[in-house]
């Protein structure tokens, strides 16, 4: 269930994102962002930022590092500088 609000979130970010990209303001991605992956998800839709509220409170903090380390490697792998640069790249 966790993984669909997720996915259903992620396609909503996306859609307003072409909406409001001419519109300079923060959009935080927010909803079932468990990992690096879930945040890289999130920021390809559109958001600017991630909140991992939930996650941490099951997870605790080391979470913060274990998504920030996740979120390098994917962006190594694309071959990407800057998390700037994916913002809404699948929108």
């Amino acid at each position: 269930m966790l993984g669909s609000f997720r996915k259903f979130s992620s396609s909503l970010f996306a859609k307003i994102f072409l909406f409001i990209v001419a519109i300079p303001f923060v959009f935080w991605g927010m909803g079932g962002v468990f990992s690096g992956a879930d945040a890289y998800e999130k920021i390809r839709a559109g958001a600017s930022a991630v909140q991992i509220y939930t996650a941490l409170i099951y997870e605790g903090p080391g979470l913060v590092k274990r998504v920030k380390q996740e979120l390098a490697e994917l962006l190594e792998r694309d071959e990407i500088n800057s998390v700037k640069d994916v913002i809404g790249i699948d929108s």
